[in-house]
């Protein structure tokens, strides 16, 4: 992750996420989130970071799940990755 971008994620979007997911969390609102922050110490991958609030109580519509899906099939479900 570039460093420029891993201290602008960290700064500036980080914050307003965590925002994001109490509000989502207390009106259980369906969200699923994720931000590309470049390329890995590799050079091979790219770092990603994502939100995903999926489970029944948030009702979530095909869409969401379907794009959950496609993002990368290792991820497991939980509510926030850095």
């Amino acid at each position: 992750m570039s460093d420029y971008k891993e201290g602008v994620y960290d700064s500036r979007i980080r914050p307003l996420i965590g925002e994001i997911i109490e509000i989502c969390e207390r009106h259980q609102i369906a969200a699923f989130m994720q931000f590309d922050c470049g390329l890995d110490s590799t050079g091979k991958g790219h770092r990603m970071a994502t939100t995903a609030l999926l489970d029944d109580k948030f009702e979530p519509d095909r869409l969401l799940l379907d794009a959950y899906a496609v993002a990368g099939p290792d991820l497991k479900k939980r509510k926030t990755a850095t």
